[in-house]
């Protein structure tokens, strides 16, 4: 599907001619910067990137909730017995309520490692993002830095969810 979708882009772009400043008027160059970047990235090409950006965070959702599940319920189920004795809050189970599955939280150095290098990771794109909107070349990395940063939040989430909270299913008996 994405063949022909840049395909498409390619053929309806037109050709644009470069923006060129006078020279007579002061000394402005929107473009110069201490590292080279590209001037500039056509509309339909960016619409087929956003479009493969979309799919490409979809697949990331996907298969971060498949980490957190299989990962995270590797353990086992422990309540065998509908939660009776897994001494939880009174709210979880009622007459018409129980618990059918429940995995533990496993408080394992995999998720203590992982929860120490997003954070450091997030901690640095925060700090360079910092920089780089207080600086003097705004329109460098601003986009990469803000989106390292909270991948490395959504990352630190997904590990603390797989190794530091517990995961039940709770069944519900409904009159209908």
């Amino acid at each position: 599907m994405l063949a022909p979708v840049w395909y498409f882009s390619l053929a309806a772009g037109e050709e644009k001619s470069p923006v060129v400043l006078s020279s007579n008027k002061g000394s402005i160059a929107p473009n110069e910067t201490f590292l080279p970047t590209p001037v500039e990235v056509g509309e339909f090409a960016a619409g087929v990137v956003s479009w493969a950006a979309l799919f490409v965070l979809v697949g990331m959702l996907y298969y971060t909730n498949r980490f957190i599940r299989v990962i995270g319920r590797s353990s086992g189920s422990i309540a065998t017995d509908g939660g009776i004795n897994l001494n939880l809050p009174s709210y979880l189970t009622s007459d018409g309520r129980w618990i059918a599955d429940f995995w533990p939280a496993e408080y394992s150095t995999p998720g203590i490692i992982g929860i120490a290098l997003t954070a450091w990771s997030t901690v640095v794109f925060a700090a360079l993002f910092g920089l780089e909107t207080f600086g003097y070349a705004r329109t460098q990395f601003l986009g990469i830095y803000a989106g390292m940063m909270f991948l490395s939040i959504g990352a630190m989430t997904a590990i603390y969810t797989t190794w530091f909270i517990p995961d039940m299913v709770v069944v519900e008996d409904r009159s209908h």
